[in-house]
């Protein structure tokens, strides 16, 4: 195996599948809906931030405390 090769393979594996993609847009869907109903008028914004929003999040299987950086603001 050449260097380029271990590196390309490294390179692919440190990107999520199409799967954890949908994964992680459905969670924070449920999530949006929830807070929505909980807090009502009360939430006047809501987004993501950090790496999933700058495309540099790692698949789980290479970092296993990955998360998604949410943050809602209530009036």
């Amino acid at each position: 195996m050449s260097v380029l090769s271990y590196l390309q393979d490294c390179a692919s594996e440190a990107v999520l599948s199409e799967q954890e993609r949908l994964s992680i847009d459905r969670s924070i869907g449920n999530l949006q809906q929830k807070l929505k109903a909980y807090f009502d008028q009360d939430l006047s914004d809501h987004f993501r931030f950090g790496s999933t929003t700058r495309g540099t999040n790692l698949p789980r299987s290479l970092d296993e405390f990955a998360d998604v950086d949410y943050n809602g603001c209530i009036q």
